[in-house]
């Protein structure tokens, strides 16, 4: 799988664009919220204050969490804060030593842009033996691909909308990525979802706003097991095996 040009597209697109989360765009607003919190939560359960972590995809968000060193990467570099630390890539091809970081934010649905293998390997390969990592992506077995030839396929490329225009990206099956964290020595502590109601509405209005004003319905539903299975966002709280494990 190859995606050369989708690099090229999200990194012009994101470099011009003004700001990710619009606050007139009330899905990605609700996302936005959804992220804040479960990344508050997973800070607090890593300890992230006392660890070096790495911000993969951060586009110089760093949801409100501190750590003892927080290190932005992403591909547009005009996206990146202006002070701290932080370093341009792309996240299949990761310019650190092995077992670096304490911790990886691997937010904002960035593994959707990526090729899945390389990208996991990378983030896998730099995390150390006992880190954590919080991986979000959205998911092909998702309530709004019901019925599309995508629906619950290991990866599909497809066409989506964000801010009113089109946008393209990578869905991926939540089992293909577990599989894909298992063979790399990474276990799923926790599992999350969220846009299970609202990405139904979404299937059957095709209105991202009429979808978004049962926010708070979704995330009643979300707290469901069965029912976060057709969730459009998944997050995985996830730790890396000791060496000897």
């Amino acid at each position: 799988m190859s995606t050369p040009s989708l690099h090229s597209i999200i990194r012009d697109k994101y470099n011009s664009r003004p700001d990710i989360w619009l606050a007139d765009d009330t899905w990605h607003v609700y996302t936005y919220e959804r992220l804040i919190e479960v990344v508050q939560r997973f800070a607090e359960a890593a300890e992230i204050t006392t660890k070096i972590v790495l911000n993969l995809g951060s586009g110089g968000n760093d949801y409100g969490v501190k750590a003892a060193k927080l290190l932005h990467f992403d591909l547009a570099e005009l996206r990146l804060p202006r002070f701290g630390m932080s370093v341009v890539g792309t996240a299949e091809s990761l310019p650190f030593k092995n077992e670096a970081f304490d911790t990886v934010l691997f937010v904002g649905t960035v593994l959707n842009y990526c090729d899945a293998v390389a990208a996991i390997s990378e983030m896998a390969r730099v995390l150390k033996p006992g880190g954590h990592v919080l991986l979000e992506f959205e998911s092909s077995a998702a309530a709004e691909y019901l019925w599309r030839s995508e629906f619950g396929k290991a990866s599909a490329f497809v066409t989506t909308t964000f801010q009113g225009g089109p946008e393209v990206l990578w869905l991926y099956n939540p089992s293909y990525i577990m599989g894909l964290l298992k063979t790399l020595g990474i276990s799923i502590v926790q599992d999350e979802g969220f846009h299970v109601v609202t990405g139904l509405i979404y299937r059957v209005t095709r209105d991202d706003r009429l979808a978004a004003r049962f926010a708070n319905l979704d995330r009643l539903i979300s707290r469901f097991r069965p029912l976060r299975k057709l969730a459009s966002n998944r997050v995985f709280f996830a730790q890396k095996r000791l060496q000897g494990n």
